[in-house]
This record gives structure tokens, sequence and C-alpha cells, in this order.
């Protein structure tokens, strides 16, 4: 089953919840129809729900997109109407209509507090964006409203854990657990949550139970790939990470992760390759901190690539590219330290040195030593 196909059953209640998507921005979940009461509704009104609900059931994104549009019209006090086009532009796989996603899924919760569902969707976008003091203010209202929605729940732990609030997120993660322990969202965001209190056994077992079932996604195996790197199993990790391409290959996300995977395998012409990708796409990337960071690292990436090459002064460049979008990137300063000492040029070296250490990345001691005697 295609992964928009599984996810449209929620739609039609051929289950008895939806789940929410791991995707940080390309993938989600259909939210459950809420009553349409088409007694008190136009017949037109009616169909166009009815033909949007099937196209998004036959993977027709765009179709659904215009008949959910049809129905606002219609109705544009509907927020169910709005909730099911927030999601279908959602689900489009455009980086560009997550604003319109956003704009319809908060329309709907001005008509109707109680849609849930757009709650939830609306905290995933947040989460997507990166606005995570947003994500946690409408999953936890959503939380507050259904505590024991454990989509709402499990998606919240996501929250806590990428705010640094590990506690929150164990205890959030548990009592989703508690309340659905069969759901493959809750044994992913399980298996992140142990990843970051370095319990890796259980990080590796929950994150290989969500990739072994029918609803894996790219996601999953970029959590399981990172679990596999932290444990130095670096060709493990690019066999995940090439299971998650193979789902969906228009993810930047799992290309830099395979480029450095690669790098660390020694696979040094794949890796460029990935990085080739990265850079044939980069037009693509948004103006957000998460896609500034990812440019970041791209370079970072390309300038260890070069150095492993012996391209010394191409790498050089290339770490001062990264500076550029990063100022206070510390390993980029360790990087050009380095590369300066060995240049020769003493006093750059130290103030790469310097900037590395404020930056929380000190440079080795036995490289700082030898660069100080040498500038003396």
């Amino acid at each position: 089953m295609s992964p928009v196909a599984f996810l449209i059953v929620f739609l039609l209640g051929a289950l008895s919840a939806p789940r929410i998507s791991a995707g940080p921005i390309l993938t989600g979940a259909v939210p459950q129809a809420e009553t349409l009461q088409r007694d008190k509704r136009s017949d037109n009104f009616s169909k166009a729900m009815e033909y949007g609900q099937k196209a998004l059931q036959e993977g027709e994104i765009e179709d659904a997109i215009a008949h959910f549009k049809e129905a606002v019209a219609i109705d544009p006090r509907s927020g169910e109407a709005h909730m099911f086009l927030g999601f279908a532009y959602r689900v489009s796989g455009s980086y560009e209509l997550l604003g319109e996603a956003k704009a319809e899924l908060r329309q709907a919760l001005a008509i109707n507090p109680g849609l849930v569902w757009a709650r939830i969707y609306l905290g995933r976008i947040y989460l997507d964006l990166g606005r995570l003091r947003n994500a946690r203010q409408e999953l936890e209202g959503a939380v507050q409203r259904h505590p024991s929605t454990a989509q709402a729940v499990a998606l919240l732990a996501e929250v806590y854990r990428q705010e640094e609030d590990l506690e929150k997120a164990l205890k959030s993660i548990e009592r989703a657990r508690e309340l659905a322990p069969e759901l493959i969202d809750v044994h992913y965001y399980s298996g992140l949550v142990y990843r970051d209190l370095d319990r890796l056994a259980e990080a590796e077992r929950e994150l290989e139970i969500a990739a072994d079932s029918d609803q894996a996604n790219p996601d999953i195996f970029l959590g399981l790939a990172d679990v596999y790197a932290k444990q130095g199993r670096h060709d493990e990790a690019a066999k995940a990470l090439q299971e998650g391409l193979s789902m969906d290959n228009s993810r930047p996300d799992l290309h830099m992760e395979l480029a450095t995977a690669f790098r660390l395998s020694e696979r040094r012409k794949d890796a460029r390759k990935e990085l080739e990708w990265l850079y044939a796409n980069e037009s693509r990337f948004l103006g957000t901190p998460y896609f500034e960071e990812l440019r970041a690292r791209m370079r970072f990436e390309d300038g260890l690539l070069a150095r492993l090459e012996g391209k010394q002064k191409e790498a050089r460049s290339l770490f001062h590219a990264v500076l550029e979008l990063v100022p206070d990137h510390g390993k980029a300063h360790e990087q050009l330290a380095q590369l300066y000492y060995e240049d020769q040029s003493f006093d750059k070296a130290v103030q790469h040195a310097e900037a590395a250490r404020q930056a929380g990345n000190p440079t080795d001691p036995q490289l700082l030593e030898k660069i100080l005697r040498h500038r003396n």
C-alpha cells in the first residue's frame, strides 16, 4: 500500500483513529472525519467533500485540493472543510503549501475549536517549521481537551524532546505507550526519546519494530540510521537511509545523512554524489532556520570530503562558507584552526581556535599547544 493510500483509510473510518506521521515536512496522516451533518448542508457541499475524500484515497492530491476548495466556497463556515483542505495541502508534497495548510487549519479551529485533529496537525506543521513553542501550545491544548488521544500525547513527547526537556518527553511517551502501545508512531517517538537518553538498545528495538511494519516511512529509517551511527555501525546506517530514500527520494535530510554515512564508511564517491544531489536541489529549500543549518552542514560535509581528497584550499573556502551561514559553527572554526596551522598562518589559527572554544567546540589541546608555540 502506498504511503498516501495507507493514510487515506483513516478518512473513511476504516481504522479507529488516524496516526501522525513522523515526517518533518512532506508526510502526514489524514484526520478522522468529523460528522459532516449532510442533512444540514447542500448536496453540492456533500458531493465536494465526498469527491475530495475519494481523490485523497486514490492519491489524487491536486483533485482533492480542488474539491475541498469547492466545499469551502460553498460553506465557508465549515470547520471540517477547512480542516480537510489544510490536510490536503500538507500531504501535497510541496514545501510552499505548508503556509496554506497552516492557514486552513487555523481557520478550522477558529470556526470549531473542538476539531482535535485540526489542532494536532497544526501542531505538527509548527513542529515541521521549527516553531516549538507554537507546536507545544497546540498539542498541549489537544491533550487537555482529549487526554486519551495517544497520537497527540506522542507528538507532544516529540516537541518536549526537541526542546531538550527529556524528563517531560519520557513521561509523555510512557503515557502514550499506556494508551496505545501498538501504534507505530508510539514506537517511533519512543525510539527517539530513548536515543536522546542514550538508551541505544531500547531505541534500536523500538525503531526496528516501526521499520519492520507495513506503515514504515522514511523518518523511521532516518531515526534508526542515527541509532546505528551512534554505535559506529555506518554501513547499516547507510542501508537504512537508502531504504528511506527508496520511499521518498526528495528528502534532503536523508541525502545529507547518507552523505555523512558514506564518508564514514570510506565511500567518498558515493558521499560526493549525495552532496551533488543536495546542491542541485538547494533552490527548493525554504528560508527557515532548519534549511539554513542544512545549507551549512552541506558545506561542512563538503569541506571534510575536500580535506580527505587533499584539496586543502577548497576545504578552507567551504568552511568559511559555513561560517557565513552560521558564524558560531564551532566545528568549522576547529577545522579552520587546523588548516591555518598546516598553512603556517598561526595568527589565523589562534583566532579560529579561540572562536571554536567560545562556540563550545574547543580545539584539540595538543594542536592548540603547537599553534601557540609556533606563533610565539
